[in-house]
């Protein structure tokens, strides 16, 4: 913003290159969001008679330094309170006096914001590790090999391990082993 008297450069902005020349000779200074609402409401108390300014429990700017209202209400928005209003009557006016806690919640907003993001991953996470095998999958009768989507039959071990995360080993049931090695399992009282 080019510096005149009425935007003169912030005192209480400490940032590198705040006031700048350009190559014409113009000279410019930075304005934060806190000085330029000031400007704002010095210009809304002259042209509308309406009265606002920042304040903080911990100012940088004296003059933001706040009054009893202000620091009562700066304490209840710090409980989760996001406003406060007062009316004061006076015998010739009444005044409706009230403060938003806008930081309060911004700080809020980006918590939910941030939470909201987290679950987000954490639902694509455990989204990403589940495979799920369902519907009707076709087994042959004899072999069990099963078929996959392209019509290729596939031994049933390889197809789920690439449709779940099912991992396998592999062993002999009993019936099986008497089948293949009678040998070894002769048919007795001592081996049932």
């Amino acid at each position: 913003m080019p510096i005149s008297e009425k935007a003169k450069p912030n005192p209480y902005l400490d940032v590198p290159d705040r006031e700048i020349t350009t190559k014409d000779g113009r000279r410019l200074t930075k304005i934060n969001p806190a000085y330029m609402t000031r400007q704002i409401g010095e210009i809304a108390a002259k042209r509308n008679k309406v009265w606002f300014h920042i304040t903080s429990s911990n100012p940088i700017r004296p003059a933001n330094t706040p009054d009893s209202l202000e620091a009562k209400a700066l304490g209840l928005f710090v409980t989760g309170v996001p406003e406060q209003f007062e009316f004061i009557s006076s015998p010739k006016a009444i005044w409706a006096l009230g403060l938003i806690g806008l930081g309060i919640g911004m700080h809020r907003l980006r918590a939910r914001e941030k939470e909201k993001e987290n679950f987000i991953l954490e639902l694509t996470e455990a989204i990403s590790e589940v495979k799920k095998l369902s519907g009707m999958l076709p087994i042959c009768a004899s072999c069990k090999k099963i078929r996959d989507d392209k019509g290729y039959w596939n031994q049933i071990e390889s197809y789920i391990g690439d449709h779940s995360e099912a991992e396998f080993t592999h062993g002999i049931c009993p019936d099986c082993s008497k089948k293949l090695y009678p040998e070894i399992y002769k048919e007795g009282p001592s081996n049932s």
